[in-house]
């Protein structure tokens, strides 16, 4: 991943925290593996958490997704900001 971008310092720390989430998941997988799913209700609830919490830090790297056009080109629309939690309430 570094060989390929160069990223700031901000970009390290989410690549890291991305990281360190997606070794906390396998940890908890294969707890869940072991245990079997009846038994393992707290670490279903946790390993959810752990894979929206991945998703959107993979989000905020912004890294291209390779999938380009004969031109070159990121083919897939670029977001503006990476969407918050939602609130009690609805607002």
């Amino acid at each position: 991943m570094l060989a390929d971008f160069e990223l700031g310092q901000d970009e390290l720390s989410l690549l890291l925290e991305a990281c360190q989430t997606a070794d906390i998941i396998a940890e908890l997988q294969s707890t869940i593996e072991t245990l079997g799913v009846d038994c393992a209700g707290k670490e279903l609830a946790e390993v959810r958490q752990q894979r929206l919490a991945y998703a959107r830090l993979v989000a905020a790297l912004r890294l291209p997704g390779g999938l380009n056009d004969e031109s070159g080109r990121d083919r897939r629309p670029r977001r503006c900001q990476i969407r918050g939690v939602y609130k009690f309430g609805g607002v």
